[in-house]
């Protein structure tokens, strides 16, 4: 169970900071200010899991953790 926080809550940090790279990064046409309705939501997107994924990393890092030194189940 540890294994699958650690891998999707790692996919989930980078896919989302990718998605806000790409929004914050572009420039010419595609500057934020004329940004079009689907790059905001993918912006939105990316906040959601560059947020949530950390946690989820961390969650998976903790139980990992536990097993090793025997706590819980």
């Amino acid at each position: 169970m540890c294994w699958t926080g650690l891998v999707l809550g790692g996919a989930m940090t980078f896919a989302g900071v990718a998605l806000l790279v790409r929004f914050f990064g572009a420039r010419g046409a595609q500057e934020v200010e004329t940004a079009g309705q689907g790059r905001t939501e993918s912006m939105i997107l990316g906040a959601l899991l560059a947020s949530i994924g950390p946690l989820l990393f961390l969650l998976g890092v903790t139980g990992l953790l536990c097993n090793v030194l025997g706590i819980g189940w």
